[in-house]
């Protein structure tokens, strides 16, 4: 994700990937004893050597009728592997890996910083509650974040704030930067990404040949601000939240220009100036305790984030099915690239 806005949440959100239900080997499905084809398996469930996480369990209810047919888990299975396997692996990996690294420094989260990330999420999403609450609704939808997932969603940042919260160092030009991304000059643009150049170019030609640029944006941008018609809020050219190369083309456009296509990040990219906002007449000092907040909270997500990564580069699997390996490779090449040499 590109927008600022959702900086806490999706620099924790984009890196703990959607996975759909391959939790469904453990818990309650496991005390059925059962596989697919009704044998018991009773007593015969291999574990990771005591630490409670079941392996192989296959579910012998249906997930669902289908016209009066049963439909088992077995024949998901392969699909929801090849589809999300990697990511949903990944996820539960990086849980483990944050549960060890809490044991081994002797630390726990409590419920109340569990709720207190829910808290700060919403606060990163925007001023206005109702509105905030409605975002982040629109993006549990986007992730496919259900109770379950969101719950340990919230229980991960709080693990990864507590084991990085020490390493925070406020500096003079740290608060300097945050003062100026905040009350400094700033620019809103609306935003659509598409996976492929050609599809960019395409995007482009329809805004270039007369089209609205919220509307493509609202029918055809992977970002989630599509459904503002790409709208983004206000821009600061020092903030490290967006990629350089789409602040230099936003500062490159004069009003209601469109850009060329931008690379980032994989994705393609065109940005359309809609407004210019000029600087705050406020002074440093007046504002300090509310820049130093802010510059915590950046630094703690940057900090968590690595940590995240590193974690997830710590680990040798042994992989028992081609397709949760072919996707989770896919998945792991992506965070291989972000991991700080």
């Amino acid at each position: 994700m590109i927008t600022k806005r959702t900086r806490s949440l999706v620099g924790i959100l984009g890196l703990i990937v959607p996975c759909l239900i391959l939790y469904g080997c453990s818990g309650s499905q496991a005390s059925s004893g059962f596989s697919s084809s009704g044998r018991s398996n009773q007593g015969n469930l291999p574990t990771d050597g005591g630490l409670g996480y079941t392996t192989t369990v296959i579910d012998a209810r249906p997930v669902a009728l289908v016209d009066g047919h049963s439909l088992y888990w077995d024949e998901l299975r392969p699909i929801l592997s090849e589809r999300s396997g990697g990511e949903a692996l990944q996820e539960v990996i990086l849980d483990r890996q944050i549960d060890l690294e809490l044991r081994n420094k002797g630390m726990k989260v409590s419920e109340d910083e569990i709720a207190r990330e829910r808290t700060l999420l919403v606060e990163t999403l925007h001023e206005d509650s109702d509105t905030a609450y409605r975002l982040l609704e629109e993006i549990r939808k986007r992730q496919r974040l259900g109770p379950v997932r969101f719950r340990n969603l919230l229980r991960r940042n709080a693990s990864l704030r507590r084991l990085t919260r020490d390493e925070v160092q406020i500096t003079p030009a740290s608060l300097q930067r945050t003062f100026e991304i905040l009350y400094g000059e700033r620019r809103q643009v609306r935003l659509i990404t598409m996976s492929t150049l050609a599809d960019s170019e395409a995007a482009y030609g329809r805004v270039q040949g007369g089209e609205d640029f919220g509307t493509v944006a609202t029918e055809i941008s992977t970002d989630f601000s599509s459904a503002r018609g790409g709208l983004l809020e206000p821009i600061s050219r020092v903030d490290p939240g967006y990629a350089e190369a789409l602040r230099l083309a936003i500062w490159k456009l004069s009003l209601q220009d469109v850009s060329n296509p931008i690379l980032l990040d994989g994705q393609y990219a065109l940005v359309q100036l809609v407004r210019l906002i000029p600087a705050q007449e406020v002074f440093f000092e007046d504002m300090r305790e509310e820049v130093t907040r802010v510059t915590r909270l950046n630094q703690e997500r940057l900090l968590m984030e690595r940590l995240a990564r590193q974690l997830l580069t710590r680990v040798n699997i042994v992989f028992f099915d081609d397709s949760v390996k072919a996707s989770f490779r896919a998945v792991r090449g992506q965070i291989d690239e972000l991991v700080d040499p």
